[in-house]
């Protein structure tokens, strides 16, 4: 690891009151790990519409071919 990131960790580590850089460094990945799940939801929301759509037509698409 390098020396400035080590540096960086022991920093936030201080000025959160963590016990030690492993903990920092723990919940600085749950918290960018909650992000991202943050934003995969955000974009599953966002297809409904779209499916929607492709319902409607493949009922118009199963309407034509009965």
């Amino acid at each position: 690891m390098p020396k400035s990131l080590a540096d960086q960790l022991r920093e936030i580590a201080k000025r959160h009151h963590f016990m030690d850089v492993s903990e920092a460094v723990r919940s600085i990945l749950r918290q960018k790990y909650f992000q991202s799940q943050a934003m995969a939801l955000d974009s599953l929301t966002g297809n409904e519409s779209l499916v929607a759509k492709l319902k409607q037509i493949l009922e118009g698409l199963d309407d034509k071919h009965n």
